[in-house]
């Protein structure tokens, strides 16, 4: 609702206020004295028309026209503003966009007003003088009965295909009565039962079958470790089972351990044997060059009695008696190194008395092959 306006510099108001009642508001006043322009302010406001600057105030630059309205959510205050340079519409203090020669959208809203919502002074009486045929037109662009027309038929034609439908699915449900009496139909609980039963025990089968393929492919695993097994007792014929085996497997370890210690110190000592008797080869075959010493010295003696160089004789012998000297003192030596290593040698022979690897007794031959095995 219109509560009030005002005129600033607008054709001959240079600034006027009106108020407006809640019924009917009338305004009289003389000729010229701006009833009219009243009127066109409003218009201005509402339709941005006449375009142009012409009912600015003359001698005046700039327009404006303030409406006060009255809506739902409360008042709300509508200025247009118009001079050089200057084209506005205002809401509450908000610019709303430039209009050109449009209205802008807001505005409309708020105003909510036609050409049906206007009669001016020289218009005629409103639908007094119309045709039937205008006055319905009129009657339809205020109240868009031709809307309504088209709802309804549409109703019309939904009720129809609905009740339609509900003939069909009647008459479908009177033939399902009738079918439902017919004793086969009773026997369809048993069916769904059995048919659930039958699903059920195809999972069950599918199952079975994955179960039966994985115990196979187990079965044919037992069967090569069993092979295995077989091949396994036969290399080692001195157990019963692997069992037995298994359980000596650390005492077995064990006396490896122990074993290759002893190894470790027997084929040392070997070693230090073999070098004696390397050694002592060696001083025999220095030995065995002194061999006919005695007729060396035989010989040297005759030489001595038929040749006058007895001092020359004499040198040589005390050379060779120097290195048979020391022959003897390396075989010494060697003979008594190769008496202690024989010692320490019977000594591990004498702690042997089991094979650390099969546990068989072990008499004076076996040890013999060992240690050559050692070797």
């Amino acid at each position: 609702m219109l509560k009030s306006m005002r005129l600033v510099n607008f054709q001959g108001h240079a600034d006027t206020k009106v108020e407006f009642g809640s019924g009917d508001t009338v305004i009289i006043g003389s000729t010229d004295s701006g009833k009219s322009s009243i009127f066109r302010a409003f218009e201005w406001v509402r339709t941005n028309r006449p375009l142009g600057t012409s009912f600015i105030r003359k001698g005046e630059s700039t327009c404006k026209v303030e409406l006060e309205i009255e809506t739902k959510s409360g008042t709300v205050i509508i200025e247009r503003e118009r001079g050089p340079g200057v084209n506005l519409y205002t809401v509450d203090g908000e610019l709303l966009e430039a209009p050109g020669s449009g209205v802008p959208e807001k505005l409309q809203e708020l105003l909510n007003m036609g050409e049906l919502n206007i009669q001016t002074q020289l218009d005629p009486h409103f639908m007094v003088l119309d045709s039937p045929g205008k006055a319905a037109q009129t009657i339809n662009a205020v109240t868009h009965l031709e809307e309504a027309d088209r709802v309804i038929v549409k109703l019309i034609s939904m009720g129809k295909e609905n009740n339609s439908k509900i003939s069909f699915l009647e008459q479908s449900l009177a033939d399902l009565e009738a079918k439902r009496s017919n004793p086969v139909f009773g026997l369809l609980a048993d069916f769904e039962a059995t048919l659930c039963t039958a699903e059920d025990m195809e999972v069950k089968q599918k199952e079975g079958a994955d179960q039966h393929y994985g115990i196979a492919s187990l079965l044919d695993s037992i069967s090569v470790l069993d092979f295995e097994v077989g091949e396994s007792k036969s290399q080692l014929g001195c157990y019963d089972n692997l069992d037995d085996l298994a359980a000596l497997v650390p005492d077995i370890t064990s006396r490896l351990l122990d074993a290759t210690k002893k190894g470790d110190t027997l084929a040392k000592i070997i070693a230090d044997c073999v070098g004696a008797e390397h050694e002592i080869d060696g001083i025999n075959s220095r030995v065995e060059r002194f061999v006919g010493f005695d007729e060396v010295v035989f010989r040297v003696n005759c030489d001595i009695a038929g040749i006058g160089g007895l001092e020359k004789t004499a040198g040589v012998l005390v050379s060779v008696l120097a290195e048979i000297k020391g022959v003897d003192l390396l075989l010494g030596n060697a003979k008594k190194t190769k008496e202690n290593l024989d010692g320490v040698w019977a000594e591990l022979l004498g702690e042997m008395e089991v094979c650390p690897v099969c546990e068989t007794g072990l008499d004076d031959t076996h040890r013999q092959i060992a240690v050559r095995n050692l070797k």
